[in-house]
């Protein structure tokens, strides 16, 4: 990897919503499947950004690069959420724009380096993540 080298980790940007029910606890997903869209909306913002204030320096930005990197490759769309989960967030690109906004309260930049990116193959593990 090269020095300066974006790091785009979907494990890691998924790890935001690590507060999300189990896929084996019916009677939450239950609920969460029923809530109105912008409700379920903003619940996930304001959860992701609880998550992401407990995460190192390092795994911050690699949360960001791997957000950008989506918003301007339309890449990974369906790789940052446990498989399986239905949630219907409308446009995934838009939320990962809204979530990119609640987490820097600013707007992703309007150019993206894609050749200093590299993607990140290897799993984390939770640890790793909160300390660096």
């Amino acid at each position: 990897m090269k020095k300066g080298s974006k790091i785009i980790d979907f494990h890691i940007l998924g790890m935001i919503f690590s507060f999300l029910p189990s896929l084996d606890d019916d009677e939450k997903l239950d609920k969460l499947y029923k809530m109105e869209r912008n409700l379920l909306k903003k619940w996930l913002l304001c959860g992701a950004k609880r998550e992401f204030e407990k995460f190192g320096p390092k795994s911050k930005k690699i949360v960001i690069n791997t957000l950008e990197y989506i918003i301007h490759t339309k890449k990974g769309l369906n790789n940052f959420l446990e498989e399986g989960f239905e949630i219907d967030v409308g446009d995934k690109v838009e939320f990962c724009e809204d979530i990119y906004f609640h987490l820097t309260e600013t707007k992703a930049p309007a150019e993206f380096d894609i050749e200093s990116v590299y993607i990140e193959k290897r799993a984390h593990f939770a640890n790793s993540v909160y300390s660096c």
